[in-house]
């Protein structure tokens, strides 16, 4: 047909399927200009060239067919500037949300290469480490099925997705209970953040400074009473003041590795001392 292309030459001009075409065709978007009425062929138009290279513009820009289509049906200078500007406070959205994501991957990478690093297993240890921030659940979880419940809670409540991840999950042990031995009662549950929240969602602050470290290899909470107890014990021996609660968390286990020695449970303890003689 002169001066008109079949679907197969529009598609290969533009790099564009036929059956993407048809789509187009079927939503009301991008129509042909004539299709035969026997064989029901589409036949497209060279003028047809910018409209396609448009809505491929618009498309790449991640702006969705819908709002694509209302503009051809309703073209318009103010409704093209107000499509691209609600397309930019998406972009603007996205690009938050990815360096977000960025930053959680970043930070785990550079956690489980340390991991592999000569860490001391097994003994207490002084470590100064920065501000952080957590969002709590006041429950007094146990590990088991009683945790599992309490961090789906509270994930769905205000977390945003992708927030939960192993090695953020946290359980706290107050200051009383450490002192009297009672390793298990954990006093709350943590999800740690990389950085301070930016949405509606309410967190605390846990301050940075010196802090009694055990690292161990674990992949739960089971064995973690006999750390505590070394922790106990070494600050007795060495006059270090407990002040704050300790904090629990279990960074790699077996949904990473296979390998029992790759485990890395850790329990950090912020501390004050050796306590001043009057």
């Amino acid at each position: 047909m002169k001066n008109k292309l079949s679907i197969g030459e529009m598609a290969a001009i533009h790099g564009i399927g036929m059956k993407t075409l048809r789509y187009y065709d079927e939503i009301g978007l991008f129509s042909p200009v004539s299709v035969h009425p026997e064989t029901g062929y589409r036949y497209y138009a060279v003028e047809q060239f910018e409209l396609l290279n448009m809505i491929k513009h618009l498309k790449s820009l991640g702006i969705p067919l819908k709002e694509i289509r209302n503009h051809v049906q309703q073209k318009s200078l103010e409704n093209f500037i107000h499509l691209l500007k609600k397309e930019e406070q998406t972009t603007k959205k996205r690009i938050q949300e990815l360096s977000s994501s960025l930053g959680r991957l970043n930070h785990r990478i550079k956690e489980l290469e340390q991991t592999q690093d000569q860490h001391p297993l097994n003994v207490p240890h002084l470590l100064t480490i920065p501000q952080q921030y957590a969002v709590e659940s006041p429950t007094s979880p146990r590990p088991g099925k009683q945790l599992e419940y309490a961090l789906r809670a509270l994930e769905n409540s205000e977390l945003p997705l992708g927030t939960v991840d192993l090695g953020r999950v946290a359980l706290t042990l107050s200051v009383e209970n450490f002192q009297k031995g009672h390793y298990q009662c954990y006093s709350s549950l943590l999800i740690l953040l990389n950085e301070q929240a930016t949405q509606n969602i309410t967190t605390i602050t846990l301050p940075g400074g010196l802090h009694l470290r055990m690292l161990f290899c674990s992949q739960n909470h089971e064995e973690s009473p006999l750390y505590y107890q070394q922790l106990h014990d070494f600050m007795m021996e060495q006059d270090f003041i407990i002040h704050g609660p300790a904090i629990e968390r279990v960074i790699t286990n077996e949904w990473i590795s296979h390998n029992p020695r790759d485990w890395r449970t850790e329990i950090l303890i912020p501390i004050k001392g050796p306590a001043k003689n009057s």
